[in-house]
C-alpha cells in the first residue's frame, strides 16, 4: 500500500511499513537534518527530492511530482497529497512530554489538528499515529479523549479508533521506549483491526 507520512522525522514508524512491503509516496518534516535522513534512508531506490511547500504545490499542479516527494516545512496550506491507503505521523509530542513543560496552551499541542486535516482529504482505509506515554495523563486525560474524538470523526464515513501504550523493548527493538499508538479504520471497510 502506498503511505503519506507526515511528522515523519528520520522515517523510524515508516521503516516497519516498507519492511513489510509498503511505500511512502509523500514525507514532510519541518527540520532540513530529518528530511536529508529521510531521502538517504528512503530514497536511495526510486525518484526522490526534497521540495518546498510550494516546489511541492507547483509540481502537484504540473504533474511533475518526484515518486518520493519529501516537503520540508509547514504543510498546512497543501491541499494535494499523492492517492495513498495508509496515513501515518507521529505529530510533534513536545508539549505532551512527561519531561516538558507540559503546557495545555503549547501550540504544538494543536498539530494532531494537521494530521486529522491530511487524513480528511487523503481519506486513507487506514492511519497510523504515535505519540509519547505522557499524552495519555495530560489534564486527566481530557486531551487523549480529544484527540481521540476528533479522529473517529474525520471524512465522510469516520473512523473506528483504537490505541494502547506499547513498549519498544516488547517488539525487538533494543530500546525501553513506550509510545501511544493510535490506530483508525474507516468505517466504511469490512475490516477489523485488532
Amino acid at each position: 500500500m502506498k503511505i503519506i507520512s507526515l511528522f515523519s522525522g528520520i522515517g523510524g514508524l515508516d521503516l516497519g511499513f516498507e519492511m513489510a512491503g509498503h511505500q511512502a509516496v509523500f514525507a514532510n518534516d519541518i527540520m532540513n537534518a530529518a528530511c536529508l535522513t529521510y531521502l538517504e534512508n528512503f530514497g536511495q531506490n526510486q525518484n526522490a527530492e526534497i521540495l518546498t511547500p510550494l516546489q511541492y504545490e507547483q509540481q502537484y499542479e504540473e504533474q511533475t511530482l518526484p515518486d518520493l516527494p519529501i516537503v520540508k516545512g509547514n504543510i498546512s496550506g497543501i491541499e494535494h497529497f499523492p492517492p495513498a491507503e495508509i496515513v501515518t505521523g507521529g505529530f510533534p509530542c513536545q508539549g505532551f512530554s512527561m519531561i516538558g513543560t507540559r503546557l495545555e496552551t503549547d501550540p504544538r499541542n494543536q498539530l494532531y489538528l494537521e494530521f486529522s486535516r491530511v487524513v480528511n482529504i487523503a481519506n486513507p482505509k487506514i492511519f497510523v499515529a504515535e505519540n509519547v506515554k505522557g499524552l495519555l495523563q495530560l489534564y486527566g486525560g481530557r486531551v487523549f479523549e480529544a484527540i481521540k474524538e476528533e479522529f473517529a470523526q474525520i471524512g465522510k464515513h469516520g473512523y473506528t479508533v483504537q490505541s494502547k501504550l506499547l513498549n519498544a523493548k516488547n517488539y525487538g527493538v533494543p530500546q525501553d521506549r513506550e509510545r501511544v499508538i493510535i490506530v483508525g479504520v474507516r468505517n466504511d471497510l469490512e475490516f477489523e483491526y485488532k
